[in-house]
């Protein structure tokens, strides 16, 4: 039989050894070859949980979901809304102006009346896959018309919610960001991207003879259109460009031949749309040639409207702009006003920040680029989100990233020096230590990575940017009738 002293004087003996280890192990732990031994110090076990910067996310979550309900204002109900506006975070405004965004209201209606109206959505990998941009795309095609994803790579890289995506497995991806094959020119076109199906010639431009003598080449893309709203369009534009010989092209439904024909060889972008029924057909674009041309996207839409083009730019802190041709990004757009860009970068450059000269240089890049934006569309209005919370380990714990608010911070003044709006993600999310409690909700709103959203999560950012869209609409135009 065990003697409940025995197991006290255990328990204590435990205790005493644990205690002599958090005083005797340093605070930065001990280093054992290769690898560092951590304890918890007796600071960092007494210390004050600090969760958050103010509001929790329960009381978050309580106050956005009572938010629109009727009825009298009372104390509380105040209490609520003043809690609600500090969580929250709309968009802020350069100079406080909250009229920046009069011309953008003011003129969508008209605009996606005669023509399309492009709102480009680059970001990094937050919004892969369509997210956050496939909400507000549903939003702004439902006030303003409009149906279809807009442009998307040929080459699906990851499952959208834009479109069902084949292609053969000849295709080949050259981007402007990350890693990967690189070309030898700049002209990457307005997703930073474009796919040939042969390859070409390193360090050289591709307007050039066959790249191999093993041609001719043959490929194919298949797209069909998703479930909702978003897949309803009756157009399919494809962009190519710098093609150093013929191209036979053929397009089908099925088994219905559509149209073929042959693309002469040439330099520069070129573009050529076929309409389609409503519901549109799933569809199979064949080609063969010597060599392939580069080809930039292809955009699923209709001729009137509003477009949320979801450009995500995997690993990218946004700092590509001014390294990708200019006339390759407006020769893509052609005819289309663009009304709006949405930069919502930031994050991907904290793993490499360790000191406050690394995030000045980076303000100072980030105005660079936005300043680029502005003089390839200098009618549209500029929003910029910055980053969320992100998680490291600090010890035992799980905390914000050290530089996290400086980059935001940084983002932020770039945004205001280019005269752009600003949308805060990081406080939007409860600020300081708040990933913990995404990803610990349920359903969960963040990864496990402690960067990344759930569907979940990337829905809730998309309403609440909706929310800051209806607000300053109404704080330009008026309530809507």
């Amino acid at each position: 039989m065990i003697h409940p002293v025995r197991i006290l004087a255990l328990m204590a003996l435990v205790f005493g050894l644990t205690s002599l280890l958090m005083l005797v192990i340093p605070p930065d732990g001990v280093r054992v070859g290769p690898v560092t031994v951590d304890f918890p110090t007796w600071e960092r076990f007494l210390a004050e949980d600090t969760t958050t910067n103010g509001v929790s996310l329960e009381d978050l979550f309580a106050i956005y979901a009572q938010k629109e309900q009727d009825g009298a204002r009372t104390v509380d109900s105040l209490e609520q809304e003043r809690r609600f506006r500090l969580a929250m975070k709309h968009f802020q405004y350069p100079q406080r102006d909250s009229c920046t965004l009069d011309h953008f209201f003011s003129s969508l209606p008209s605009l996606s009346r005669k023509g399309r109206v492009r709102i480009l959505h680059y970001g990094d990998s937050q919004i892969e896959g369509n997210r956050i941009t496939a909400q507000l795309q549903s939003w702004f095609q439902a006030q303003y018309g409009g149906r279809g994803p807009g442009w998307i790579p040929v080459v699906e890289i990851i499952r959208t919610f834009a479109a069902d995506q084949r292609q053969s497995d000849n295709w080949i991806r050259y981007t402007r960001y990350g890693g990967g094959p690189v070309s030898g020119h700049d002209r990457y076109g307005l997703l930073g991207a474009f796919s040939r199906f042969s390859p070409a010639l390193p360090g050289q431009d591709s307007l050039l003879p066959p790249s191999t003598t093993d041609g001719p080449y043959s490929a194919w893309l298949e797209v069909a259109p998703r479930r909702g709203a978003i897949g309803r369009y009756d157009r399919l534009r494809l962009a190519w460009g710098d093609a150093a010989d013929s191209v036979h092209y053929s397009v089908k439904a099925g088994e219905e031949l559509i149209d073929e024909g042959i693309w002469p060889p040439g330099e520069g972008m070129h573009s050529q749309s076929w309409p389609l029924g409503s519901p549109p057909p799933a569809l199979r674009m064949s080609f063969r040639s010597a060599s392939s041309p580069n080809f930039y996207g292809m955009s699923l839409e209709t001729d009137k409207g509003v477009f949320v083009d979801n450009i995500p730019l995997r690993g990218s802190s946004g700092t590509e702009f001014t390294r990708i041709q200019p006339g390759s990004i407006t020769d893509q757009i052609g005819t289309d006003d663009v009304a709006m860009v949405i930069y919502q970068f930031g994050g991907n450059t904290l793993p490499n920040t360790t000191n406050q000269e690394q995030v000045d240089y980076y303000r100072r890049v980030v105005i660079a680029q936005l300043a680029r934006i502005r003089r390839l569309f200098p009618e549209a209005t500029l929003l910029v989100i910055g980053p969320s919370d992100m998680s490291v380990k600090d010890g035992d714990r799980l905390v914000t990233h050290p530089f996290l608010p400086a980059v935001r911070d940084a983002v932020k003044a770039a945004a205001f020096d280019q005269g752009a709006i600003f949308w805060d993600m990081y406080e939007a999310m409860g600020g300081r230590n708040s990933m913990v409690q995404w990803v610990d909700a349920e359903p969960a709103l963040a990864t496990t990575d402690y960067t990344h959203f759930t569907i979940e999560g990337c829905q809730v950012i998309a309403d609440w940017l909706i929310e800051a869209f209806e607000e300053a609409r109404t704080i330009t135009q008026g309530p809507v009738q």
